[in-house]
């Protein structure tokens, strides 16, 4: 009897390479680099990991020579929308505007209340012209609630032991009106408002050197010395500006889908372009061994440093088919057939977790999670609506 000839594999390319800039490469470029801190938050679980970012808060616009606060730490989230801090941990804000209440979900099972406030944002450089500072209209949280046996009730800061609220940065605006259903309910009393005011993102609004941008480098990383995070913890980068001359590292482009445009609640109003949450789009592939593959074409990639897995969440390119398993092989694939993901399914967040959402999204949507981003740097090109990758690895 013939041997039976497997299935071919899905379709892939070797991923980005995990370039590194230089320092002198980004100083030279004018750009600023901010530090991100890879912290294994969950003790009983090291591969469990989350991205924080040091943010100074201010009533006023801070001066030169003056004493800011210091920074308090809140998690890097390029899958959230908005700035989300607790006020507990902002100096008093007094006089700020205030534009009323808003609320967020989040699939975690974290809740948000809080005031829209006009403040101003400072991100200290560790290398390079800083602070970088702008003013922004953020959420400053009072209340939030957590899941505890299946219900959500009140809770306290910080999330996941060592953040003080949600850095968002995705690139588009919140909603006027909560997205209903919920992801999930609310006890008595609580309930969110009918409408809200508008946030955006800070990194949507910061002033720029040499072209507006900035690149997330959580693969060029080194070790963290200090005692207020836990032993493991990694430095990586958040690189700001530059992005006119350090585009050329990062030769593969792919227009971020529009999400309108979001007008400043402040001042002479700007208004700034939006890009959807779902920065990216391509065909994902699911794999069991020894069976033909599953794909699911035209659908969107959510880029999201805040999820600890590699989520699939159904519509009408991406069915049950493809809900994956342990010992899969996943092939995430953009638009012109380069790979991003490219792994068999397993058990550690930040690696090789898959979960499958709940949800109609569209044709369909994978939150890739941190892990793509621990595999090569990505840039977002803001000026020109790119979402920019390194040249293929060899």
């Amino acid at each position: 009897m013939a041997p039976t000839t497997p299935p071919p594999a899905p379709p892939s390319t070797p991923l980005p390479l995990p370039l590194n800039l230089t320092n002198e490469q980004i100083l030279n470029a004018g750009a600023t680099i901010v530090p991100l801190f890879i912290v294994p938050f969950d003790p009983n679980n090291p591969s469990a990991r989350k991205v924080g970012i040091p943010v100074i808060v201010t009533p006023d616009e801070p001066t030169h020579g003056s004493q800011l606060p210091d920074p308090v730490l809140f998690e890097f989230d390029t899958g959230g929308k908005a700035f989300w801090a607790d006020r507990g941990k902002l100096p008093s804000l007094t006089g700020c505007a205030d534009h009323g209440e808003v609320f967020t979900q989040y699939t975690s099972g974290i809740t948000y209340f809080g005031k829209a406030l006009d403040v101003y944002v400072s991100l200290l450089a560790e290398t390079g012209p800083g602070p970088v500072t702008t003013k922004a209209t953020i959420a400053a949280v009072d209340t939030i609630l957590r899941p505890k046996d299946q219900q959500e009730s009140v809770s306290a800061f910080p999330i996941f032991n060592y953040f003080s609220g949600d850095f968002g940065a995705s690139l588009q605006n919140t909603a006027s009106a909560p997205q209903l259903p919920l992801k999930h309910q609310l006890p008595s009393p609580y309930s969110p408002p009918s409408s809200m005011p508008e946030m955006l993102g800070v990194l949507s609004q910061l002033p720029y050197n040499n072209g507006a941008g900035f690149i997330v480098d959580l693969v060029n990383t080194g070790p963290y010395v200090g005692n207020d995070l836990p032993q493991g913890t990694l430095v990586g980068r958040l690189i700001l500006g530059g992005i006119d001359t350090l585009a050329a590292s990062f030769p593969l482009p792919y227009t971020m889908p529009s999400a309108g445009t979001y007008t400043q609640l402040f001042g002479s109003e700007t208004t700034i372009n939006a890009y959807a949450e779902g920065v990216a789009t391509g065909t994902a592939y699911v794999q069991t061994a020894g069976s033909p593959y599953g794909s699911a074409a035209d659908i969107s990639y959510v880029m999201d440093t805040g999820a600890t897995e590699t989520t699939f969440y159904p519509g009408t390119n991406l069915g049950t088919n493809m809900q994956p398993a342990v010992g899969d092989t996943i092939v995430l694939n953009l638009t012109d057939g380069q790979t991003v993901m490219n792994f068999t399914a397993g058990n550690q967040q930040c690696d090789d977790l898959t979960a499958w959402g709940n949800g109609d999204r569209g044709n369909g949507c994978v939150n890739t999670g941190l892990g793509m981003f621990l595999q090569f740097p990505v840039l977002y090109d803001l000026a020109n609506g790119k979402l920019c990758l390194p040249a293929q690895a060899s």
